[in-house]
């Protein structure tokens, strides 16, 4: 898949219109759908059936601008919705050809354009990188999993390994402060109403193995990293998710009522919305796989804790807590803390952000802390989510 240019044109726009300040940290982001903003068009020209905002994968800003927001950072999102955490790795096991950029080809990409502007390492110590990778992953190579034509242990290991491969890659490049998400769990997801109890428990516990693999290499990298005076850390959300299902409490002070099925209903099939929500405030997901808006702040709030609160622990009363401090109430998909006068309309929101595409164009600016040069608007355009139907197809293989 290659970028046409009416997509990288579009993909152009984004851009936030506030200046950058010399003293604010860098959030850089590199993942999934969960964290994209904007970047799938880079590589996909086409529309969703869901509307979702300003190409994000969510009725409004997602995790990493809430993070943003809540400490006043400056975010670097090269995140592509459908990436995997090694493409050969996939394409060997699953028998296709995915181009989309990997965790490891966004960080290539990073380097390139960033490598010759950071000169001096000491630049990024304050700065912060995230690897949220890994949910694809589990998608495209679950029936194979499920039918144990692939081994889980074999399979959860080297998932594991590639995911750690980016962090250590921008340890490399200079990064001292590293955050790295757990994978989400499926069975949290509506999609997991079209399997079965065993061959959701049979992900779940796939899932939380390779989550303890990853808390263990985590922890392993943060000794490491504590000798150049920095650190890494594990964002929870596969934990964060199962608590606002298990406990009604966390659901009730969120106003979330509807935990099983996904605001939109479409025919993946036929590209069609079928039915929609009156509130997708209400609802845990905006799709069969993609969390509304406000449980993302609740992911960026979960973050913000986890990096300036070193005793914090996630547990049902620290989720209210979260719940409680950062205000989660206020954010939804109509009415947002984040959104300016003209956010519903352009999705620009009152934060420092550059995607992909505008990161190149201000990368300067960027590096050195200054003002971007330019100042330009958005476009509404909606995109064709193509990992979704190969991921039923693949399904479909076990569900038969």
């Amino acid at each position: 898949m290659f970028p046409s240019t009416r997509a990288s044109y579009l993909a152009s726009l984004f851009l936030s219109s506030l200046a950058l300040s010399a003293n604010a940290s860098k959030l850089v982001v590199f993942g999934n759908s969960l964290s994209d903003v904007w970047n799938k068009i880079n590589f996909v020209d086409s529309h969703f059936a869901v509307p979702y905002f300003f190409g994000r994968y969510a009725s409004g800003p997602v995790w990493n601008e809430y993070l943003t927001h809540f400490n006043n950072y400056t975010l670097i999102n090269y995140a592509v919705g459908g990436a995997l955490s090694n493409n050969t790795f996939i394409n060997d096991i699953v028998g296709t050809n995915i181009t989309l950029p990997s965790a490891m080809d966004q960080i290539s990409m990073f380097q390139d354009v960033f490598s010759p502007l950071y000169t001096n390492k000491t630049d990024l110590k304050s700065d912060i990188a995230v690897v949220e990778i890994g949910g694809n992953d589990i998608f495209y190579s679950s029936a194979l999993v499920l039918n144990n034509t692939v081994n889980p242990e074999t399979f959860a290991k080297n998932m594991v390994d590639n995911i750690m491969s980016s962090a250590n890659k921008l340890v490399d490049f200079g990064y001292v402060n590293i955050i790295v998400a757990q994978i989400p769990n499926l069975a949290t997801s509506p999609f997991s109403k079209s399997l079965t109890v065993q061959q959701r428990d049979f992900l779940s516990a796939l899932v939380v193995y390779a989550n303890k693999l990853i808390a263990e290499k985590v922890a392993s990298l943060d000794t490491t990293l504590q000798n150049s005076s920095g650190w890494a850390k594990v964002l929870e959300l596969f934990d964060l998710f199962q608590l606002i299902v298990d406990e009604s409490d966390i659901t009730k002070a969120l106003n979330i009522t509807v935990l099983d099925k996904e605001c939109y209903v479409t025919n993946e099939a036929e590209d069609k919305l079928l039915s929609s929500c009156d509130n997708p405030d209400n609802h845990l997901y905006i799709d069969l796989y993609h969390p509304e808006t406000r449980p993302h702040s609740l992911i960026g709030a979960l973050a913000s804790e986890m990096l300036g609160n070193s005793s914090f622990s996630l547990n049902k009363e620290s989720t209210l807590y979260l719940i409680s401090k950062y205000n989660i109430s206020d954010f939804g998909y109509s009415k947002n803390a984040l959104f300016t006068s003209t956010s519903n309309s352009t999705g620009f929101l009152n934060i420092k952000e550059f995607n992909i595409t505008s990161s190149k164009s201000n990368a300067k600016s960027i590096a050195s802390g200054t003002n971007p040069s330019s100042k330009i608007s958005g476009s509404s355009m909606k995109l064709k989510p193509v990992t979704f139907g190969l991921v039923a197809f693949v399904f479909s293989l076990v569900l038969l």
